[in-house]
């Protein structure tokens, strides 16, 4: 049985399910055309949805005729049902590209939770795939080491010779070099370090998000305002940078009310089709504002610093 993974929106939960299938003897297929042929094959059959969503289903569309079965990471664990009307595409994925294309539902597993998520969720697959529940237990056996925790490590917030700011979008789209296309590059050009929303621990990130006062519905959204609410705080972290896919109104609903509540320099930059990918001016200009948010900050530093000779 040929089984098609899916490498986009979570890559990283590709290391544990390849092995799983794997140890239950299926053949998996990757798909294998370059990554912006896919998001152009994705554009030319939705081309009114957020780039994310169009780079998947290219990469779906590739795989559909090949295999028995696709299957795709779960993207959200929503509370209330009324989330998919704030964003189908994040509540149910899996859902909304059967819908809209016709295609059999793939196979939905979380991309996150270890072992006490992906467990449970593996032996519904394996049992799904192969009816057969002992040797779908042996391989999870076999394979739960991948799923063990590994110890967290926090971000590098200072880098000499530059400013740091914080990059806040859900993993979805920072795990995807594609998606935000030269921004990285340019903020080293403009001397920033950037510190990424997804390199924070995500179940410290998700806890912090209830510290915020805005609307979310569904764990990418969380991840966002989460890790605003990790990395404004901190000291070295001087400005606020909000990418999001044109087309994707739910995530920029959700930017501009964050950018609106920031107590440091913020701007919702918008990631577009075709070059420029996003307005350049507008990054230089908020990168104008980071620097002097830094200087008057120094200059207030040293005000308040007692004089030579000063009394203790």
């Amino acid at each position: 049985m040929k089984v098609g993974l899916l490498d986009t929106l979570l890559p990283h939960y590709l290391p544990f399910w390849e092995a799983f299938f794997k140890e239950l003897g299926l053949t998996v297929l990757h798909p294998r055309l370059p990554k912006a042929e896919s998001l152009e094959l994705g554009r030319q059959t939705l081309p009114d949805e957020p780039r994310w969503v169009q780079l998947a289903v290219g990469r779906l569309l590739e795989l559909a005729p090949q295999c028995e079965a696709v299957v795709v990471p779960q993207l959200s664990h929503p509370d209330e049902r009324e989330a998919e009307a704030g964003d189908p595409w994040m509540a149910d994925f899996a859902e909304v590209v059967a819908h809209r294309l016709s295609l059999p539902r793939p196979l939905v597993v979380p991309a996150y939770g270890g072992l006490e998520v992906m467990g449970p969720a593996a032996v519904r697959v394996g049992q799904e795939l192969t009816r057969n529940s002992s040797r779908t237990r042996l391989a999870l056996e076999r394979q739960e080491l991948l799923l063990r925790p590994r110890r967290a490590r926090e971000p590098q917030l200072v880098s000499p010779g530059q400013h740091t700011v914080a990059v806040l979008a859900p993993d979805l789209l920072l795990e995807e070099p594609l998606l935000l296309g030269s921004l990285p590059a340019r903020l080293g050009e403009l001397a920033l370090h950037a510190v990424y929303a997804n390199t924070l621990p995500r179940e410290n990130v998700l806890a912090a998000s209830s510290r915020v006062p805005v609307r979310q519905l569904l764990d990418p959204q969380r991840e966002v305002a989460g890790a605003m609410a990790l990395l404004e705080g901190k000291g070295p972290v001087r400005g606020l940078l909000f990418p999001v896919p044109e087309r994707d109104a739910a995530l920029t609903r959700l930017a501009a009310s964050l950018v609106s509540r920031a107590r440091k320099p913020a701007l919702l930059l918008p990631i577009r089709d075709g070059e420029p990918e996003f307005d350049q001016e507008a990054l230089e200009a908020w990168a104008d504002r980071v620097r002097l948010g830094v200087a008057a900050g120094r200059a207030r530093e040293a005000e308040a610093a007692p004089g030579e000779g000063g009394s203790e």
